[in-house]
């Protein structure tokens, strides 16, 4: 956890934020927001009929990162959610990616 963030969350708490809206949530969020761009990027360079290239790449790729944690960095800590966040940003970027591709097409 970082400090400055598990503060400014209790700070948006003291000023009304929901609840809900903790570290586990902005967590997250982050997750799926830092693998929208690896999604996308991946449907540029193989097109739209692979979009399944960056949705199994992004599983793939968080696969890779959440092991490096388990093998490598003691005080970092493997997660399942952490894989499914980033998976649901790979395809929410390909999605998102899908949709660019065609607006420009109908241009």
């Amino acid at each position: 956890m970082h400090p400055w963030l598990v503060r400014a969350i209790a700070v948006g708490q003291r000023l009304g934020a929901p609840r809900w809206l903790g570290y586990d949530a902005v967590e997250f969020t982050a997750n799926v927001v830092f693998f929208v761009p690896f999604g996308f990027f991946v449907l540029l360079l193989f097109g739209a009929r692979a979009s399944w290239v960056g949705m199994l790449g992004g599983f793939l790729a968080s696969c890779a990162i959440e092991t490096v944690q388990a093998l490598f960095l003691p005080a970092r800590f493997a997660s399942v959610d952490d894989v499914l966040a980033n998976t649901s940003g790979a395809v929410l970027g390909v999605l998102v990616g899908i949709v660019v591709l065609g607006r420009l097409r109908r241009q």
